[in-house]
């Protein structure tokens, strides 16, 4: 118990003082400031809109966004996690626009995560050394660095951490019998689904553990009833996703449904795009075989490295006593990510479905059925194992150093314009940005540093811009039209534009002047502004590519009478 209790305090401080080192110069990515902004709490109202059926969409999008485009079963509206929202309006209130709180939190969930699976690896496992491997290579998985620290992706790892919990307790409940047990179990899986849809498919895999209750019972030493008395000890869990299924439902009432030919569309054309879903499978095998070291383009060495690792467990598995619930595990590890065969694969959609990876490969070497061979294989798999850590830790101290520096400059950037007195008491309408890093949430971002929330903050993402890393300003030329700008790539192997279409965002007329028929890159486009947003005294804001900082276009105010709009010449 000494030993059990010191390794994991170890995984966790080793963890989160890994992670951890990072916090000081983090910053805002993405859609955090639009999702933390939009969760602040001020009144008991507040947190009962927190809980209302919403377009997502609207908690970072600007001020020109478009609701009635989007509809009740589109992507957007997937997501109802009133929870995470009340979460996140706890957390701004202790941190405000400070991001490093809201990093830490993140870590901690996570390194308790990994704390968590160290003690029910060993609890199914019956090995210290195992489990403590199998911990850390989760904690440490190369598939982390592209999203760990990422605020809004904290739900991952708090709903993570309630499931874990609920398991445990669930597991105790069949041991002990006692009913608050299993009671806690269902609550805590009730919170995580308020949390985070996504876990909504963990009563399946509570109700399959009876394919495995041969393998469980010979380490808890619990025998499981007949499967019809085991369905009621999990209806709980199934009572809890009805709740939320109907509480979701009654909160998006009046929310625009889908047309119905849209709904087909979706439906019909998601079984004949699953063949484009190839380099999606080749993406997670990669990232699942903690390849990702590995620079983008070099197909052959990943290809081969996948065949070895593959061909390798397809020999443990052939002559292994678990077969059953490595299928079982690999099963589910499928199951949990369903958001990836629904939708795109991205590295954070592995992170339920990688303990169940890991912990079938560890079976795969525990219980091989020759015990030389075995004893052998342990041997240099530990060895090999406990290289890999290391080398994992370093890559993505590496990652998360990089990952850093572009966010903390980012941040900067953001505070400098706020500090413009320029920008003072004046509506902003953000042009041609770099859609990498400056996808959405600058309006979220902006105000909570300090703008004054009464003043609009528009852009249409449209004129964002493609780019190469090193990127110079002369490669784009803003050219001010009575009515708007004309804006020109000078060097289209540079930047360009990824095309346009969708009305979430439209402020006006968009006129695409230069197009390549191949690849549908843009390389000029004129935006002409509606004259309601003109007759704000919009201040236009752009992006100084060599000093990474917001340009703001210093021009008389555009204002023109709508019959007397300008047009540019093609």
């Amino acid at each position: 118990m000494k030993k059990r209790i010191a390794l994991s305090f170890i995984i966790f401080l080793l963890i989160f003082c890994v992670f951890g080192i990072f916090y000081s110069a983090w910053g805002f990515d993405i859609d955090d400031c639009g999702v933390i902004f939009s969760s602040r709490l001020t009144s008991v109202a507040d947190l009962l809109l927190l809980f209302e059926g919403k377009d997502q969409y609207s908690l970072y999008f600007p001020s020109n966004y478009d609701q009635c485009h989007h509809y009740f079963f589109g992507a957007v509206n997937i997501f109802y996690r009133p929870l995470t929202l009340v979460f996140f309006g706890i957390q701004y209130a202790l941190f405000g626009a400070n991001p490093a709180g809201y990093f830490l939190v993140m870590i901690f969930f996570h390194a308790v995560n990994c704390l968590l699976l160290f003690n029910i690896f060993f609890a199914l496992l019956g090995s210290l050394l195992a489990a403590f491997l199998a911990a850390l290579y989760f904690g440490f998985h190369m598939s982390l660095w592209g999203w760990m620290g990422w605020i809004a992706a904290q739900p991952y790892a708090t709903s993570l951490t309630l499931l874990l919990l609920a398991i445990i307790l669930f597991f105790s409940y069949l041991r002990k019998n006692t009913l608050w047990r299993l009671i806690l179990a269902c609550f805590l899986y009730g919170l995580a689904l308020f949390l985070f849809e996504f876990v909504i498919v963990f009563p399946i895999f509570i109700t399959l553990l009876y394919v495995i209750r041969d393998f469980v019972g010979e380490r808890t030493k619990c025998k499981f009833p007949m499967l019809g008395g085991y369905l009621k000890k999990v209806s709980g869990f199934w009572l809890a996703t009805g709740v939320f299924i109907v509480i979701r439902l009654i909160s998006f009432t009046g929310v625009s449904h889908a047309k119905k030919e849209q709904a087909q569309w979706s439906l019909a054309t998601y079984f004949t795009s699953l063949k484009d879903k190839l380099p999606d499978l080749m993406s997670f095998l990669v990232d699942l075989g903690n390849l990702s070291f590995i620079p983008g383009g070099n197909r052959l060495i990943k290809g081969a490295l996948i065949a070895m690792l593959f061909t390798l467990c397809l020999f443990l598995f052939f002559k292994n006593k678990q077969k059953k619930v490595i299928l079982f595990l690999l099963g589910n590890g499928l199951l949990f990510m369903w958001p990836a065969l629904l939708k795109q694969y991205t590295l954070r959609y592995g992170y339920y479905a990688l303990p169940f990876f890991i912990l079938a490969f560890v079976l795969l070497i525990l219980f091989y059925q020759d015990s030389v061979i075995k004893k052998k294989l342990q041997v240099v798999v530990g060895i090999f194992s406990a290289g890999l850590i290391l080398f994992n830790i370093i890559f993505l101290i590496s990652m998360m150093n990089v990952r850093q520096a572009a966010l903390h400059e980012k941040m900067i950037a953001y505070q400098t314009l706020v500090a413009d007195p320029r920008v003072a008491g004046r509506p902003l309408c953000f042009l041609a940005l770099p859609r990498s890093p400056f996808c959405t949430g600058h309006a979220q971002a902006l105000w909570m540093l300090g703008i004054n929330r009464e003043l609009p903050i528009y852009y249409d993402h449209s004129s964002f811009v493609a780019c190469t890393p090193h990127v110079c300003n002369k490669a784009l030329e803003i050219i001010p039209l009575s009515y708007g700008f004309r804006l020109k790539s000078l060097y289209p192997d540079q930047l360009w534009w990824l095309g346009f279409g969708g009305e979430v965002m439209r402020m006006g007329e968009r006129i695409v002047h230069d197009v390549d028929a191949k690849t549908g890159n843009v390389y000029e486009v004129s935006y002409l502004f509606d004259q309601k947003y003109l007759n704000q005294g919009v201040l236009f804001v752009a992006w100084d590519f060599e000093n990474y900082r917001f340009a703001v276009i210093d021009l008389p105010v555009l204002q023109t009478l709508p019959d007397q709009r300008a047009r540019p010449a093609e």
